[in-house]
């Protein structure tokens, strides 16, 4: 049932992954910033944003919008 659980999740998280490393994207609070890489174990995209020094991951869940 685990390996279940767990093949769903990163079924789930796989499908949510809207964007991809070097894409540039914007969230309510933390601003603009650059997608880093996908981490699909933990259903996040880490991303550098521009007004902090160290990479946030931002489940995949958040609302993040493209900037074109």
């Amino acid at each position: 049932a685990r390996d279940y659980i767990a093949a769903s999740a990163l079924k789930e998280g796989a499908q949510q992954a809207a964007f991809a490393p070097g894409q540039w994207v914007r969230h309510a609070i933390f601003g603009t910033g650059t997608v880093l890489e996908v981490d699909v174990t933990q259903n996040a995209h880490v991303v550098q944003f521009d007004k902090f020094t160290t990479p946030r991951k931002i489940s995949f869940r958040a609302k993040l919008d493209p900037v074109p």
